[in-house]
């Protein structure tokens, strides 16, 4: 959940909903038509979503 704090000292918080594919050793981002209900945005058609292999998260060695 994504939080904004305006300068009035209130908050704000929506809801996205997101989606990944994950290809080999990355996940992929899923991409598509939108639409918001009760502060909530969600996919319109979650089984027609396009992914993007350009911008891919990857698992990294944190350290521990």
């Amino acid at each position: 959940m994504r939080q904004i704090r305006l300068r009035w000292g209130f908050c704000l918080a929506k809801v996205r909903q997101i989606t990944f594919k994950k290809e080999n050793d990355s996940f992929i981002e899923g991409f598509g038509d939108l639409f918001t209900t009760d502060n909530k945005t969600v996919f319109r058609k979650i089984d027609s979503l396009n992914y993007n292999s350009s911008f891919k998260l990857i698992e990294i060695d944190c350290g521990k």
